[in-house]
């Protein structure tokens, strides 16, 4: 045996160890980093049964995971039966995720709303939004992603509410999107859309049609809501908000198009028509409560002629108001009363080393827009004597669009 032989086979044998110490090493550094770095992120044990991977696939597979109570003597927060996240290398060069498959199996929510109002979660979302020092971007540049084939089946979400007595239950949840993406992508998509789930015992599932040997890989997914009433949920909503829901009744069809066409650019496209009833808004300030901003309107229509979230692309058709009933004041001091946005910061002025190049902007329009049977009470405290107005308002406008310089077609 020569000696260049010799050099070869040990090399040969020097690579097939380190690739024997990837495959079984990875899936351990993986498991015990992933529970090390969740758990600390989020506050709460995080563990996880078994993990798998793939570096042929770029693909990595948890089994059991759950993420623990801030009770312990509750059960687990989070449960997954099975999480596969399956990349590809092709998210190195585009500097973006770029996913080809995302499963999530019999996932587990446990939620409680405790009887001073606040949540078993608190502390998640504190540590989270401690975590998230990001700087925004000051152009609002859309992120870059891709992901394909998103599955959640046999999902279970549970809230139980120690202030009011009551139990929510979301039981037999299954979703199915062929992509979220805004960059172009060439990968095979075999999920339908679907969402489906039983929520306090009423079932609601969606329509799905689709053309898979068509050149746009076209799918539609069809959301019907009748007469959905808001008000037992309304107590869950985070309690920083600006404008306090009070009451509101949801009704539509909408319909979901999924298409990629020829050039690899997905499209996701929303049509149909969307009606929210007996809406009552209360505005949250920190003066007098009883100048704060209201708003009440009897039904809102709203047509969606054409909406394109991925492109920034949103045109309404026929928009109409009906009973509209909004309230606005002034202090004694002069001062506008307004709602104030929690966590609303100055735009920084500091300076960054890299420079992101400017976005494409929102693009609105609307053909048609119709109030009708508004009125508009005005209070001045800063006035003598003190102002208390009320107006009549009826006005039909369109076609219009923002910015001015957008050619949008109105239908």
């Amino acid at each position: 045996m020569t000696r260049r032989i010799k050099v070869w086979l040990a090399a040969a044998v020097l690579a097939a160890a380190l690739a024997a110490a990837v495959v079984w090493g990875l899936p351990a550094l993986v498991h015990s980093q992933a529970q090390q770095r969740l758990s600390a992120l989020l506050g709460r044990e995080v563990t996880i049964g078994q993990v798998q991977t793939s570096l042929l696939r770029l693909a990595v597979e948890f089994d059991d995971v759950r993420v623990a109570a801030r009770d312990a003597a509750q059960p687990p927060q989070v449960e997954l039966r099975r999480l596969v996240v399956d990349a590809r290398w092709r998210s190195l060069w585009a500097g973006a995720p770029v996913l080809d498959r995302l499963t999530v199996e019999a996932p587990r929510l446990r939620l409680r709303r405790l009887a001073d109002g606040s949540s078993d979660v608190d502390d998640v979302r504190a540590r989270l939004a401690a975590a998230d020092d990001t700087p925004t971007p000051a152009d609002d540049a859309p992120p870059k992603f891709a992901l394909h084939n998103i599955r959640v089946v046999d999902g279970e979400f549970s809230l139980d509410d120690e202030r009011t007595g009551a139990a929510h239950r979301v039981t037999a949840f299954q979703l199915g999107l062929p992509f979220l993406s805004s960059l172009p992508f060439d990968a095979e998509v075999d999920v339908e859309p679907r969402l489906a789930f039983v929520l306090n015992g009423a079932a609601f599932d969606t329509g799905a049609v689709t053309t898979p040997f068509a050149a746009d890989r076209h799918t539609r997914m069809t959301v019907r809501v009748a007469d959905f009433d808001l008000a037992p949920y309304l107590p869950y909503l985070p309690r920083d908000l600006p404008l306090a829901l009070r009451s509101a009744r949801l009704a539509g069809e909408v319909v979901v198009d999924f298409e990629v066409g020829a050039d690899g650019q997905p499209r996701v496209k929303l049509t149909g028509d969307v009606v929210a009833r007996d809406v009552a808004l209360d505005g949250v300030v920190a003066g007098d409560a009883a100048l704060a901003p209201r708003v009440r309107w009897a039904a809102l229509d709203v047509a969606l002629a054409d909406v394109q979230p991925l492109q920034r692309r949103v045109q309404l058709g026929r928009v109409a108001l009906q009973g509209l009933q909004a309230e606005l004041a002034r202090d004694a001091r002069g001062d506008l009363v307004w709602p104030a946005f929690a966590g609303a910061a100055a735009p920084s002025t500091a300076s960054t080393a890299t420079t992101t190049p400017p976005a494409a902007p929102w693009q609105f329009g609307v053909e048609r827009f119709e109030l009708a049977g508004a009125r508009l009470r005005w209070r001045d405290a800063a006035a003598r004597p003190a102002v208390d107005w009320q107006f009549a308002i009826a006005s039909t406008a369109g076609p219009f669009a923002w910015p001015t310089t957008a050619a949008w077609p109105c239908r």
